[in-house]
């Protein structure tokens, strides 16, 4: 009887081993917050012949104003025109969409992953997560001759290859201009 439980025990600690050190492995993953975007999720995002991207941060007064001024209205009367993509710099992903929800707006938007822990948390930060998407995801800026100082929000029309083909206005009226005029 004796020869039956030594294999009993093993077979238990080795499971119980097994047990502990996947819990331990799927502790130290890093989970992805809803609406994250990713490298890997750009193209998917970004997807058709004409987008209009407006990216922001969440503190930002005047990317709260355009959101209000111009958004809400774009949201509604433009989106089976032209794919309108909200990229927000957020730290939670709750307050930029209490801020939408609290506006009206009802378009997809989406984060930047957040900032690495070693990174000072100051509103600059996110002045250089925005351009660093920008750089590492958008063809065009170049020949565009995007000032790098620039504040928040940007606003960019670009195309289903990533390439940036302007940078947008942020009045609905000549935002509307434009998307009817690449239509014809």
């Amino acid at each position: 009887m004796n020869n039956v439980k030594f294999p009993l025990k093993l077979l238990f600690l080795f499971a119980w081993l097994m047990v502990f050190m996947f819990s331990n492995i799927s502790c130290n993953l890093e989970t992805v917050k809803d609406n994250e975007i990713s490298k890997a999720t750009v193209k998917k995002i970004i997807s058709e012949d004409l987008n209009l991207v407006f990216l922001t941060a969440e503190w930002c007064s005047a990317s709260k104003s355009v959101l209000k001024r111009t958004y809400t209205k774009l949201c509604d009367s433009l989106k089976d025109e032209v794919n309108i993509v909200i990229i927000c710099a957020s730290e939670e992903n709750n307050n930029f969409k209490n801020q939408l929800d609290e506006l009206g707006i009802n378009c997809p938007y989406y984060l930047l992953p957040n900032k690495s822990s070693h990174e000072k948390i100051l509103e600059h930060g996110d002045r250089k997560r925005i351009r660093h998407f920008i750089k590492n995801n958008l063809t065009g800026y170049k020949d565009l001759d995007l000032k790098w100082n620039f504040g928040v929000p940007v606003s960019l029309f670009v195309n289903k290859d990533l390439k940036i083909i302007e940078p947008a206005p942020q009045d609905y009226g000549l935002i509307k201009n434009f998307v009817q005029e690449q239509k014809k």
